[in-house]
């Protein structure tokens, strides 16, 4: 079954690049999407391959090869949503869908493309936002255009992973959310005085610096401080502050493929991933029916071509018609020329009646 939706995944692809794929219909002026990803233990080849890639790496920089005792690889999870379900307090997403398995940012940035050009008019979207933890390959798949943001579920654990001291942490946390973004900066330098200067705390504090120099502002600031008003949500929907990858790698991913001391190939996570995945989609069932389904073909361009050709043959048979009844008259008339010409030579020598009589 995940491989039935891995091979539906690539000919939506495939068709879109091919401009055949049916646009989707259903209007939204506000589109949300977040991504994070789960890693687990390889085994068999693909944990071979993985072990010899880390001794090469670590004959070309020098370092002392040790064997891992884990070797581990990424399994990503993309989630689209329309905005929160009005006064539900479980917060439940409206018209969610996933895309996940173990493969490059390219490649899922293609396939949400294609998702995403099959459900909605994209041209009626007017606020498109990105959260994640700042991982490279979720920036490389966000859409042109988006507002990119960090999770807060990320900072604060930066925040905690890199300030051992409770009070500094609460500080840092309170001016963040206090908005009080330009200050982030100057309170880690300081803090770097406050840890007396030690070598390991500074490299911690350098890296929460990097960490927190971008991704801060939620998109409702960054609409505001450019002077846009947030869509409307249509009615039944809300729009809250992105913030909900934690449950739901728990919910798609953990419980089935990371609990315990599970070990997967890449194609064995991603196929139970992607049907993990469809289960949660549709409410715990999953549907045959609705994985095999014919992809929808936009054959619009290819019967606007056929059209034009069936024209143009249509005019040139007209035209050789045309052609050849011109051809016609014009002959027609050369002859109406001579003989014109003929009677006038006749008529010079003789007269009309002389001319009759003698015939």
């Amino acid at each position: 079954t995940g491989e039935k939706i891995e091979a539906k995944e690539n000919e939506e692809v495939r068709l879109l690049g091919e401009n055949k794929l049916k646009a989707g219909t259903r209007e939204i002026e506000a589109l949300f999407e977040e991504a994070d990803g789960l890693w687990i233990n390889l085994q068999g080849k693909d944990r071979k391959e993985q072990i010899e890639k880390y001794r090469k790496e670590c004959k070309k920089k020098g370092k002392k090869y040790e064997e891992p005792r884990r070797v581990k690889s990424e399994l990503k999870l993309h989630v689209s949503y329309e905005g929160w379900k009005e006064g539900d307090k479980r917060h439940t997403l409206v018209n969610k869908r996933y895309i996940t398995g173990m493969m490059s940012s390219r490649k899922l940035k293609k396939i949400r493309d294609a998702k995403i050009y099959q459900q909605y008019k994209e041209e009626e979207i007017k606020l498109r936002v990105m959260n994640g933890d700042g991982a490279r390959w979720i920036r490389n798949i966000t859409a042109k255009g988006a507002i990119s943001q960090k999770d807060n579920f990320h900072i604060h654990q930066e925040i905690v992973r890199d300030i051992s001291e409770k009070e500094y942490r609460e500080e840092l946390i309170k001016i963040i959310e206090e908005k009080r973004y330009t200050e982030v900066e100057g309170y880690i330098e300081g803090l770097k005085y406050e840890v007396g200067g030690e070598e390991k705390a500074v490299r911690k504090l350098e890296k929460l610096q990097s960490y927190l120099r971008e991704g801060l502002p939620r998109y409702q600031d960054i609409l505001k401080k450019k002077g846009k008003e947030i869509p409307e949500a249509p009615e039944g929907i809300e729009y809250r502050d992105p913030g909900i990858m934690e449950s739901q790698i728990f919910t798609v991913l953990k419980v089935r493929l990371g609990s315990g001391r599970k070990s997967f190939s890449k194609n064995g996570a991603t196929y139970l991933a992607k049907v993990c995945a469809s289960k949660v989609e549709n409410n715990g069932k999953i549907e045959i029916e609705k994985i095999e389904k014919p992809i929808e073909i936009d054959n619009s361009v290819e019967e606007w071509i056929k059209a034009i050709e069936e024209n143009v043959k249509k005019n040139n048979k007209q035209h050789r018609a045309n052609r050849k009844e011109t051809e016609e008259n014009i002959s027609a008339t050369r002859k109406v020329i001579i003989n014109s010409k003929f009677m006038k030579d006749i008529m010079k020598m003789k007269n009309f009646t002389e001319m009759r009589c003698s015939f």
